[in-house]
């Protein structure tokens, strides 16, 4: 349906996937081969501030952060990509061998090219979420055009220094599903309360979000997912 009107959304490398986790296991297999043969590969390192203000809002489709120049940046390689934002997704968009996580995260970069980023991370259900709590404590709902200002975030805590990740070159995974997005689904997990995790999906519920506000898995076509990390 949206490739009606966005045509990109019918493209053949196209964001969220279902992964496959024996792919996975092929790669990180990969990976220690290339250590025992003295090469390195390209690793992950997140720099987040200890603590940023955070403008918080409803897009009509999930809750976003906005994070102000310079409070995020990841590099990879010789590439460095600053964070603009990050929103939430329920379900999750990515599915592990068809399974879902309640929630995922995806925290948006750029370099100074304009090519974009993101970061994924899934959410599982267990303790409340400090970090989150402060903007879960007055989250906007649908339609509503007011701004929440978030001060003393602390955004480092949400993504490790040096996580481990799948990659895959994808898309947007909302309109105008532009490609050439590098996507690093992250290892390492995030835990939210079922309270929490209730609220975000009280908010964003009914007929206007059958599937939640999360994409359906999109077809792999010829891809390969790799594995990033420590090696």
């Amino acid at each position: 349906m949206w490739a009606e009107s966005f045509p990109e959304c019918a493209g053949t490398e196209q964001s969220p996937i279902d992964i496959d986790s024996g792919e996975v296991d092929a790669a990180i297999e990969q990976l220690k081969l290339e250590k025992r043969g003295a090469k390195k590969s390209a690793g992950i390192a997140v720099d987040y501030a200890k603590s940023t203000t955070v403008d918080v809002f409803n897009n009509t489709h999930t809750i976003q952060g906005n994070i102000p120049v310079g409070a995020g940046s990841f590099s990879i390689g010789g590439d460095t990509y600053d964070l603009l934002q990050f929103h939430f997704h329920a379900p999750s968009e990515h599915a592990i061998d068809g399974a879902l996580h309640p929630m995922e995260m995806h925290f948006v970069h750029a370099n100074s090219d304009g090519d974009l980023a993101v970061l994924g991370v899934f959410v599982d259900e267990g303790r409340a979420n400090k970090v989150l709590a402060p903007l879960w404590a007055d989250l906007p709902e649908v339609g509503e055009t007011r701004r929440v200002e978030v001060t003393d975030f602390r955004l480092s805590r949400l993504v490790p220094k040096k996580p481990t990740s799948v990659s895959y070159m994808g898309s947007l995974t909302t309109p105008p599903c532009s490609e050439g997005v590098s996507w690093f689904v992250l290892n390492e997990d995030q835990e939210m309360s079922e309270e929490q995790i209730g609220r975000f999906e009280e908010i964003f519920s009914g007929e206007e979000f059958p599937e939640g506000t999360r994409r359906p898995v999109q077809p792999l076509n010829d891809r390969e997912i790799s594995v990033t990390g420590k090696n």
